[in-house]
């Protein structure tokens, strides 16, 4: 059985690991953090330049990796069924178009894949913000202006006084830990109860993403039963509960697969598949994935004169100066012969720019398939697939 060693514990080295476990190859995942996924809500957009959602898939020619359409469909639907495995609330059928969720600002945000527990729609209408007193980042009176102004569409808002057991310690974990609780979920419910009667009908409801973290589906309903609204949550700053749930079910789903997870710093991986930790483990691997998890993620540290240090390879990727954006060399080279090999995913490369764009997501899954696929490790879609790039829509 093949051995592959992946470095790094965000989404990228998450899906990576996902797609090489079904492949049915050994992985070992190992890694000095959690991962970025605590970073983020855990949305995955596709393609959206200038805001544009109506038809990702129409786009494909634009994005800076060449894949066929039957390529990006079999890659989200591998994403969206790992998710589901893990038991994180994705759809069936992959959308035809993109959505937009709201961010913790009231700005709109072009998404493709979200949980089920997030807040998305494919065109903004009106909706009602909560805010929870003693929540810091929990602005709902900010939102909902900052939602008018850039929709032109009706909202409104309401503050519920915060629970007598609160203390000005709790921050987002402690909150959702709390929400979890019978004590807190009652809580809640009376609070949303009060204020359901001037909710006009059928605006959905939106709180802030603490609603637990371990139980956030079981804790919608019954905010939503109570209420007679639907009830979906809007993200916060970091840290996202959105985000940490994803990682603790896709991780306990592939440690559940066979997949090993190792806690420590990588001071050396070499071609010959040798990787040594600060802690003086070693081992051997046919292969090895670097899954930087995005701009600034995996092993990538930034030194004090902005720039940028791939720490396993020990080069310098590019810099950050004042005003200007992060400029990536391409990375991510293959040796000149033989296995094992090193190559890296996720990792934003020339071309790619998410901020502007709203590609980060499809980056993520384009770069693992890349890197994957060219070790001759994994194959996404079925025989015979279509070479044209761009589709007009998923059937």
């Amino acid at each position: 059985m093949t051995r592959v060693t992946v470095v790094g514990q965000g989404p990228a080295a998450l899906f990576a690991a996902s797609l090489i476990r079904e492949a049915g190859h050994e992985c070992i995942i190992v890694s000095e953090s959690e991962g970025s996924l605590p970073l983020w809500s855990g949305t995955f957009d596709f393609h959206a330049p200038v805001g544009d959602v109506s038809n990702p898939w129409s786009l494909l020619d634009n994005q800076p990796i060449s894949l066929s359409g039957q390529e990006w469909k079999s890659l989200w639907e591998s994403l969206a069924r790992f998710e589901r495995e893990a038991g994180i609330p994705v759809p069936d059928l992959l959308p035809s178009r993109g959505l937009f969720t709201i961010t913790c600002t009231g700005r709109e945000k072009p998404v493709f894949m979200v949980p089920a527990w997030q807040y998305a729609q494919e065109a903004a209408q009106p909706v009602w913000f909560v805010g929870f007193d003693g929540l810091a980042d929990s602005m709902a009176a900010f939102q909902c202006g900052a939602y008018q102004k850039h929709t032109g569409v009706e909202a409104n808002y309401c503050e519920i006084p915060k629970p007598s057991k609160w203390t000005p310690t709790w921050g987002a974990v402690r909150w959702a830990a709390y929400v979890d609780s019978d004590g807190g979920l009652d809580w809640l419910k009376r609070a949303l109860q009060k204020v359901s009667p001037d909710i006009p009908p059928g605006w959905p409801v939106l709180v802030p993403q603490v609603i637990g973290r371990k139980f956030p589906e079981r804790n919608l309903r019954a905010l939503q039963m109570a209420t007679g609204h639907p009830v979906f949550e809007y993200p916060l700053p970091p840290p996202s509960l959105g985000g940490m749930r994803i990682r603790d079910r896709w991780v306990w789903n592939l440690k559940q697969s066979g997949v090993q997870f190792l806690a420590g710093r990588v001071t050396l991986a070499e071609p010959s598949g040798q990787i040594s930790l600060e802690d003086g483990r070693e081992w051997r691997s046919d292969h090895i994935i670097v899954a930087s998890g995005g701009i600034l993620g995996g092993g990538l540290e930034i030194s004090v004169d902005g720039k940028v240090h791939d720490t396993l390879r020990k080069e310098v990727l590019g810099s950050i100066t004042v005003r200007q954006d992060l400029q990536m060399q391409e990375w991510g080279r293959l040796a000149d012969d033989g296995t094992p090999r090193i190559t890296t995913c996720g990792a934003q490369c020339r071309g790619w720019n998410p901020n502007r764009d709203s590609n980060g997501g499809a980056l993520i899954l384009a770069t693992v398939f890349q890197g994957l696929n060219r070790e001759g490790l994994v194959a996404v879609g079925p025989p015979g697939a279509v070479s044209e790039r761009s589709v007009s829509h998923v059937e």
